[in-house]
């Protein structure tokens, strides 16, 4: 078997402000709502004294929160505006069902907030200092909320366990070497921490032993978020400013059989730092685009002649770009494919077949080769292809082009057999 992967931008958005934030909301019956907050520093216009002289203002801090409607039925189109609110300069947003929320400022200080259900109101059960500068981060273990893990410019990465109080950490750990800005607690199984930071590095963590992560993954750009897929549990997501997005396979790590996890797939079609980014729990399969099959191979006469005549003539495998949009980012979005509209993986030369008898070299505007092995395009005889495929639907932002990016994540699995 051999994972073959793809991205395939859907929309582009323009945001006005520059874009730090998205966050798919989680919640049943709303996954289809995207939020999005920027952050622009406003330069105020000089002030004149009364000697005449012109004197600077402060900057000025604004921002603006978007909400999206993500529609299954418009093909082209499918994210549409549907509320803006005008605040100050955004930095993170959450969306979650009314608990306990823990928060990290620029001073180094943690709060631990309850939110009440029967009236708006926000209640700090606890705050204290739990690092010397800012505080980039701080999250909840998602498999006992009385832990609390903290990552602050120190370069520090903290454990608390508010039951027994905040004087001292549970630990602390020095393994980043830049500040921490990205931590997230395993959903799916108990006991994995995952951290990222300026030093261009994904930790990844058994929380029962805390001195050493079980991997260490040099992603080329300062990791400003990470999230976990909301169906596969060894599937990540990282936000990595310089370097782009891209999704990581822990699993070899996690079972202790790999230093480093995976890059399945990078998106770079951004042209500034990569900030935002999360999975939506949609799924893609019921969207009309997805469920297109390959189009029909066209037959020419002599072609049908000698089928007739049980000739059966070679095939020959054709292969096109086609430029799926320009982006205000002046980026294209390009995919392969076959005569038959069939995708061609942009990784296949990497993810060959390793008992493919034969292999087909394909060119790629005459001057790259990579090789596709000959039966990915095979079909079974009820017509199925021999890939197990599944789709997500992720969004990104990235921060100077403010710019929104909503994409598809495909994956399929090969079967060698055929």
């Amino acid at each position: 078997m051999a994972q073959l992967c793809r991205t395939q931008t859907i929309q582009v958005v323009d945001t006005e402000y520059s874009a730090d934030a998205v966050e798919w909301c989680p919640l049943n019956g709303w996954e289809n709502i995207l939020a999005a907050g920027t952050y622009q520093l406003k330069k105020s216009e000089a002030a004149v004294g009364e000697d005449g002289t012109e004197t600077d203002s402060p900057h000025t801090r604004v921002g603006r929160v978007y909400l999206y409607h993500f529609s299954h039925d418009q093909i082209f189109t499918p994210l549409t505006e549907i509320q803006r609110i005008e605040s100050a300069a955004v930095l993170d947003m959450k969306c979650v069902q009314p608990v306990q929320l823990i928060s990290s400022d620029s001073k180094g200080c943690l709060s631990l907030v309850s939110v009440s259900e029967s009236a708006a109101s926000l209640d700090i059960l606890r705050q204290w200092t739990g690092h010397e500068y800012e505080a980039w981060i701080a999250a909840f273990n998602y498999w006992n909320t009385n832990i609390v893990y903290s990552g602050g410019d120190d370069c520090k990465l903290k454990g608390w366990d508010t039951r027994s109080g905040t004087d001292r950490p549970s630990f602390t750990s020095t393994r980043h070497t830049m500040g921490v800005c990205s931590i997230q607690s395993n959903p799916h199984k108990d006991g994995i921490l995952v951290t990222g930071s300026y030093d261009e590095h994904v930790l990844l963590w058994d929380t029962r032993q805390m001195k050493q992560p079980l991997a260490d993954t040099h992603v080329e750009g300062g990791v400003w978020r990470l999230k976990w897929h909301p169906i596969h549990e060894h599937v990540l997501l990282a936000a990595c400013m310089h370097s782009g997005f891209h999704i990581l396979d822990c699993k070899e790590a996690v079972a202790g059989n790999a230093e480093k996890c995976t890059v399945l797939s990078s998106y770079v079609l951004h042209n500034s730092l990569a900030y935002g980014a999360d999975w939506s729990k949609l799924s893609l399969m019921d969207w009309p685009v997805m469920k297109q099959g390959p189009r029909s191979a066209f037959h020419s006469e002599s072609d049908m002649e000698n089928t007739e005549q049980g000739v059966k003539k070679p095939e020959t495998q054709k292969q096109h770009l086609k430029i799926l949009y320009e982006s205000p980012t002046a980026s294209f979005d390009v995919i392969l494919e076959d005569d038959m509209g069939t995708y061609i993986p942009e990784d296949a030369g990497a993810h060959a077949l390793e008992n493919s008898s034969k292999i087909v070299s394909v060119s790629i505007q005459g001057n790259q080769d990579c090789s596709i092995p000959e039966n990915y395009f095979q079909s079974d005889k009820d017509g199925d292809t021999s890939n197990s495929k599944e789709s997500s639907l992720i969004a990104t932002c990235s921060f100077y082009d403010h710019v929104l990016h909503v994409w598809n994540w495909e994956s399929s699995t090969a079967n060698s057999s055929k």
